[in-house]
């Protein structure tokens, strides 16, 4: 029997939903552990297998898929618990940020302050460099500006740095050049531009996007790492079972020496894929493929019950 799993973390529940081949569902709510979600999520997978007559190394084997969603980077912006965020922008743009369109929430209503812009003004450094509206330059990158603000953004402790230049999305060669530079001299930093985030008309909406994207990189980043962490150890936990499975298991030598093979060499490339890709994406709920070589497993069992059948 092959699974396919879906995981909700939720700041009080995490919910583990599993669908068997034959369409029947399986439910398991388990605490959440805010410290870090990834232990929660290994827990109701565990008590789900359990609930089977399994443990992880022999329930492992039978999942395709494993799908999750997280209220990770929600929380993070609504508990305030985000990074020191920097931000480099085009001078003379420095506090589009706090402009944003002039708009208050409530047009006629003078009192109710503006939000708190997530990177304060301290932290917005100007960078000579201008691309008009068609992508072409107008002035170069002054790097030494660049540089710079990362000596001087290091200085005040920032966690996280954001690059959002005018008109990046048409021309991002300044903006990934900028990127470049922070990520050398800041290395240990959790550093993103609006021209992979958002690279779409509308400065704000670019910018402020961007910054948001900065704020909760660092949060988000932990977590998937730790989630990773736990799915590969239990992943090649299960991989050692099937490498070592009977001789009588209706799988062909190949087969299986194929997929114990690929799924040994490959695994962790495909995980730090699937890592880059989540801490890049702006989404609420990445999608991790844990185990996409079981599938091999699947239709080498489906292929020996027709030639069975067959006979």
């Amino acid at each position: 029997m092959k699974y396919v799993i879906g995981v909700d973390i939720g700041g009080t529940f995490t919910d583990i939903v599993c669908l068997d081949e034959e369409g029947k569902v399986k439910i398991e709510k388990v605490p959440s552990t805010p410290a870090d979600p990834s232990l929660a999520m290994m827990d109701g997978i565990a008590k789900l297998a359990s609930s089977m007559g399994k443990n992880l190394k022999e329930f492992f084997p039978d999942v395709l898929r494993i799908c999750h969603g997280t209220t990770v980077s929600t929380n993070t912006i609504l508990t305030g618990s985000g990074a020191k965020v920097g931000l480099l922008g085009t001078k003379g743009f420095r506090d589009i940020l706090e402009i944003r369109f002039g708009i208050r929430e409530n047009v006629y209503d003078y009192t109710v302050p503006q939000p708190k812009a997530l990177a304060p003004r301290y932290l917005r450094m100007p960078i000579e460099e201008r691309v008009k509206w068609n992508g072409e330059e107008v002035i170069p990158l002054n790097e030494d500006d660049v540089r710079k603000a990362c000596k001087y953004l290091k200085q005040q402790g920032v966690e996280a740095v954001a690059v959002c230049f005018i008109w990046s999305f048409k021309n991002p060669s300044h903006e990934r050049r900028a990127v470049e530079i922070c990520k050398e001299e800041l290395s240990e930093l959790y550093v993103c531009g609006s021209c992979d985030v958002q690279p779409e008309i509308r400065e704000y909406w670019r910018m402020s996007t961007t910054v948001i994207n900065a704020y909760v990189g660092p949060a988000l980043s932990r977590y998937i790492k730790h989630l990773v962490n736990s799915l590969e150890k239990a992943i090649h936990e299960a991989i050692s079972k099937m490498e070592n499975l009977p001789a009588k298991t209706e799988l062909a030598p190949e087969t299986r020496a194929s997929l114990v093979a690929d799924s040994t060499n490959g695994l962790k490339s495909r995980m730090q894929e699937c890592l880059t890709a989540a801490i890049k994406s702006t989404q609420e709920t990445p999608a991790i493929v844990a185990v996409e070589e079981i599938k091999h497993l699947q239709a080498t069992e489906t292929e020996t019950k027709s030639e069975k059948g067959g006979a």
